[in-house]
């Protein structure tokens, strides 16, 4: 499990298959096999609804670590958002998240979420 500091505050974060069940469900994708196409919207330039769909991944995934660790979950999605896009140039929050997707999905078998690095 690994550890990000939002609002000065660390939070485990792990992309399991529960944190991605619980967003494919969101996305309303019940094929596990389709959430590849989800991810190929995470590379390259993201519009607006990428951007959300790429904050409310990372929100499970910390969610899924919150519950893993027993620590309180008390971010919203504009916390998470500004994080990951706050620091439009460089962008290194990110890259850590979009990183630690492509460690899981590679171990899990996938392709990860793309060789590109999202860009907002």
């Amino acid at each position: 499990m690994e550890y990000i500091k939002i609002k000065n505050k660390d939070y485990p974060i792990i992309f399991n298959i529960l944190a991605f069940r619980k967003f494919s469900q969101e996305k309303g994708v019940n094929d596990l096999n389709k959430i590849d196409e989800i991810f190929k919207g995470f590379s390259g330039n993201m519009g607006f609804d990428q951007m959300d769909d790429f904050v409310k991944l990372t929100m499970h995934g910390i969610k899924e670590g919150c519950r893993q660790d027993a620590k309180e979950f008390d971010l919203t999605h504009d916390d998470v958002f500004v994080f990951l896009f706050d620091d439009i140039k460089n962008q290194s929050n990110l890259k850590l998240i979009s990183d630690i997707l492509g460690r899981f999905t590679k171990t899990a078998g996938g392709d990860g979420p793309g060789e590109d690095t999202p860009q907002a």
